[in-house]
């Protein structure tokens, strides 16, 4: 959070005092996997692409989908859903690559593949509902809010913590049960 502009509020003593207003807003792009609307820290993307080819790797895990080259670099591709135990409904032709900004100095760059790319919001922090507890051990996994963007329900998911990086929880999909 950043602060804004500087407040002079009367204190006790009956002198002005300066206060800083912080900003409760976080930009996130949404975009849909399957059915849901879900929605990431804009600061985590670095670009959004049409669907390209997707170079398999040998011997990779059903998370990992291959490598797309972009401006000569190699990225690797992951299908997210798999972790937020998700089905995709479109095509792979007709799916968004979304290239991540999550790499520390000893990680990659990595993408996903999603449905549909929306657009970015803004959400008041106080528009964030807490993740729901539910009777019967649901774990909420990569998810950390809900809001609502025109009617619509949005899950705010942590993508470090969907796709297992260093530094996350790495806990299951959060539309997993126990």
């Amino acid at each position: 959070m950043t602060s804004a502009q500087l407040l002079k509020e009367p204190s006790s003593f009956g002198h002005p005092v300066e206060a800083d207003i912080v900003e409760t807003r976080r930009a996130y792009v949404t975009f849909d996997i399957g059915s849901q609307i879900l929605a990431a820290d804009v600061a985590d993307v670095r670009e959004i692409l049409d669907h390209q080819v997707i170079a398999p790797l040998p011997n990779a895990t059903a998370a990992l989908l291959g490598m797309i080259d972009l401006r000569g670099e190699g990225i690797a591709v992951m299908d997210v859903a798999l972790s937020l135990g998700l089905s995709r409904q479109v095509e792979d032709y007709d799916g968004r690559i979304i290239v991540l900004d999550l790499q520390t100095d000893r990680e990659a760059a990595i993408a996903i593949v999603v449905d549909r790319v929306r657009t970015v919001v803004e959400v008041d922090e106080a528009d964030v509902d807490p993740v729901p507890s539910v009777p019967g051990g649901w774990n909420a996994g990569a998810m950390f809010g809900l809001t609502r963007v025109e009617g619509e329900l949005v899950y705010l998911i942590d993508l470090r913590a969907a796709l297992g990086q260093s530094g996350s929880v790495g806990l299951p999909g959060p539309f997993d049960f126990d």
